[in-house]
């Protein structure tokens, strides 16, 4: 297993191209339904090329690159936190799958304090444990 710390890691530095999109597709600011941002969040995020549509399995359409998990700073850690944290690792990733560039991951998420660790088990290629995830 490969055990990524997100605190440390630079993406210019990592050479695996796979890696590179699971990183890009988590790690990537999307854009969140106004109605779904936290009441502590008064500015959007978002990435200008969303609004682009891109053909992916031989189909027009628009996606969103990146993912809704930075909503989760300054967020209470719970049970509840832990099931929708997973899911949004999940829909974050469906770009990647849906394309065949990666297989759809077995999702782990544990907490450790204030901290929110995960591992994507494949099958067929190694699995990764992301790590340092502080606050979220």
């Amino acid at each position: 297993m490969k055990v990524i710390d997100v605190s440390k890691i630079d993406i210019y530095e990592v050479t695996d191209p796979k890696l590179q999109l699971i990183l890009i597709c988590l790690f990537t600011d999307g854009y969140v339904n106004p109605d779904q941002l936290p009441p502590h969040i008064y500015e959007n995020r978002g990435w200008w090329g969303d609004s682009i549509k891109v053909e992916v399995s031989d189909r027009k359409q628009s996606v969103v690159w990146g993912s809704d998990l930075w909503v989760y700073e300054r967020e209470k850690l719970n049970d509840d936190t832990l099931v929708d944290f997973k899911e949004r690792i999940k829909r974050s990733l469906k770009i990647a799958v849906d394309a065949g560039i990666i297989e759809e991951p077995e999702i782990t998420v544990t907490r450790d304090g204030d901290r929110l660790d995960f591992v994507l088990g494949f099958k067929n290629d190694e699995d990764l444990k992301f790590e340092g995830l502080d606050n979220v």
